[in-house]
């Protein structure tokens, strides 16, 4: 087995049937002590080599998941926490640094991205949420609004020339607790809204396992 291999594995402390057992990301295995770390759910687990394999190629063909694009707040960088998160889910995350002080210049880095890498799912997260709605991004593209900050146009300076674009395959996650940006902006924009997260930063196991259930089509609701 080797870092990133999809595993079946068994929790010692909860004997489950053959059938039930779960499957993971391998993190790391350490040969020399026999010891398996895997990411389940968002949790972090160390286990015994003898309790875990690899998933058989049929498991792993069937658990293909999709290429994300990323994009960064203000405030926030590439490799920050949640695209950490995501790559340890086992997704191949496209993640553009983008220029805080040029709006304009954010979006088309981000377009010619989603242009030449043609991800799955486009996620923006704060003022990368605002650029996510000012892409032409294609209506078979799904894309995930965290906390997005459409209405700090002034604080942003995001121009005026500048049009949200909106469309049905777009969900948001925001928490009512955020103090950033109001989680009424998101209301307003009328589109499915999931209420999560303990704050702005939405980093906080809830918001994370909740942004990965939408990415697989499912959430908490």
């Amino acid at each position: 087995m080797k870092t990133g291999d999809i595993v079946r594995f068994r929790e010692r402390y909860r004997p489950v049937p053959r059938s039930r057992d779960k499957i993971g990301l391998l993190v790391e295995y350490n040969s020399w002590e026999k010891m398996a770390t895997i990411l389940h759910e968002g949790r972090v687990l160390r286990l015994r080599g003898e309790d875990v394999e690899k998933a058989g190629k049929r498991k792993k063909m069937s658990l293909r998941l999709p290429k994300i694009l990323f994009l960064h707040g203000l405030e926030s960088k590439p490799g920050g926490s949640k695209v950490k998160y995501l790559q340890y889910k086992g997704y191949h995350v496209l993640n553009p640094l983008l220029p805080a002080k040029d709006f304009s210049e954010s979006i088309k880095l981000a377009q010619e991205v989603l242009d030449t890498d043609l991800p799955d799912v486009v996620i923006g997260s704060s003022r990368g949420g605002a650029i996510a709605l000012s892409m032409n991004i294609p209506d078979t593209i799904r894309i995930i609004l965290i906390a997005p900050a459409w209405n700090k146009r002034e604080q942003l300076k995001i121009p005026d020339s500048v049009e949200y674009k909106l469309n049905k395959n777009m969900t948001i996650l925001h928490s009512r607790h955020d103090k950033v940006v109001p989680y009424e902006d998101s209301l307003a924009l009328g589109l499915k809204l999931v209420a999560c997260g303990l704050s702005h930063r939405m980093n906080d196991h809830s918001a994370l396992r909740q942004l990965d259930n939408i990415i697989k089509g499912d959430f908490d609701g």
